[in-house]
């Protein structure tokens, strides 16, 4: 799944993080001790479970990927029912991320909502062929020094909490989950999420809806949009540039439209009926630093994510004009973090209807 816009369909192909070379230049990286599941009592024995492996990705089919290269988890174990632990390998360098001094806002995203699927499928039964609806996200970065990029990939334990939601038949509908990632042994994001399962005929059916509502006054286009100049929205890659230039509205807003790149290999790592939710969140994360910089006059590039909340509502349609406006607050100083920010909500929609909205904290870090 893609953390799609509300929604995210397992195809058979999935990403897997991949972790090349031998056991013993594995242990020259990682920390002298791994994370473990406390000892536990299993009739009256003592047991000592195994720690988390960072030797190989799991599965892309697990986490709904089609590309092995954009598998990030490795490992997963169940502290009881409701807690788990899933390790990742953060990449130094991706696309999505230029190769900044941080591990980009898009990567922790993906690490989450791939340790949420991992969960699903290894422990609690979801088939693989079942449909995920992603409802909604709040990541919140504890300390921006501790995801500064070292000299080797981060190793990151996210800890996990889940409540399940199940129908009056018993069958499990969706769950929420909240949780913390630790990178190198330091606690560096907190966050919450929410899932629902439903049934393939489900999906076709509130596609069906969602789409035909959409269309009956809007004709199906592909309009020739041109992207934004990267700097202005705080990037380098022309390719990862996902809005038109943002223009001034008025009272601190800004409005851009949504581009799509179906070739782009990360945000459509697999083919999809609507616009991936990855997208939809680098969208907000673009508007939300262009309008901060434009507001302040602070240099785009210098700022970054600290805080993230999204509710995903309905589809986007990747064949209808998606709008964003970002409408900016006071800028002020973060005495938890250290630096100064300014909080931003981004609304998107398409042929008049909310598509979802973000409220985006954003900050200055040089």
């Amino acid at each position: 799944m893609t953390l799609e816009n509300g929604v995210s369909v397992q195809e058979h192909g999935t990403m897997t993080g991949l972790l090349p070379g031998p056991r013993t230049a594995l242990a020259a990286v990682l920390p002298a001790t791994l994370p473990t599941v406390d000892t536990v009592a299993d009739a009256g024995v003592q047991v000592q479970p195994r720690p988390l492996t960072y030797d190989a990705p799991v599965s892309r089919h697990l986490v709904h990927r089609a590309s092995i290269a954009e598998v990030f988890v490795t490992d997963s174990v169940a502290l009881d029912d409701e807690n788990y632990l899933v390790a990742a390998q953060l990449p130094r360098g991706h696309a999505i991320g230029e190769n900044g001094t941080l591990y980009d806002f898009q990567i922790l995203v993906e690490a989450v909502r791939q340790a949420g699927v991992l969960i699903a499928h290894e422990h609690l039964g979801i088939d693989l062929e079942t449909p995920f609806i992603f409802r909604g996200l709040d990541l919140e970065v504890l300390d921006l020094a501790r995801l500064q990029i070292g000299a080797s990939p981060g190793v990151a334990v996210i800890r996990t909490s889940v409540q399940v939601e199940r129908t009056g038949a018993g069958r499990l509908r969706g769950l929420s989950f909240r949780g913390g990632v630790d990178l190198d042994g330091e606690p560096a994001v907190e966050g919450s999420g929410r899932l629902l399962f439903v049934t393939k005929g489900s999906y076709q059916a509130l596609r069906k809806r969602g789409r035909e509502s959409k269309l009956a006054l809007n004709r199906p286009t592909m309009l020739p949009l041109n992207p934004a100049a990267p700097a202005s929205v705080g990037r380098h890659n022309p390719r990862n540039v996902v809005i038109t230039e943002p223009v001034p509205l008025g009272d601190r807003r800004i409005g851009a439209s949504l581009v799509i790149d179906r070739r782009h290999p990360y945000l459509f790592d697999h083919p999809l009926d609507h616009v991936p939710g990855n997208l939809s969140l680098e969208a907000c994360r673009q508007a939300a630093l262009a309008a901060v910089g434009r507001e302040y006059g602070l240099a785009v590039q210098s700022l970054t994510i600290t805080g993230f909340a999204v509710e995903f509502g309905e589809f986007a349609e990747t064949d209808l004009l998606t709008r964003l406006t970002a409408q900016v607050g006071e800028l002020s100083y973060d005495d938890r973090r250290g630096v100064v920010a300014a909080p931003v909500v981004v609304e998107l929609t398409q042929a008049g209807t909310a598509l979802a909205t973000a409220k985006v904290q954003v900050a200055a870090w040089v």
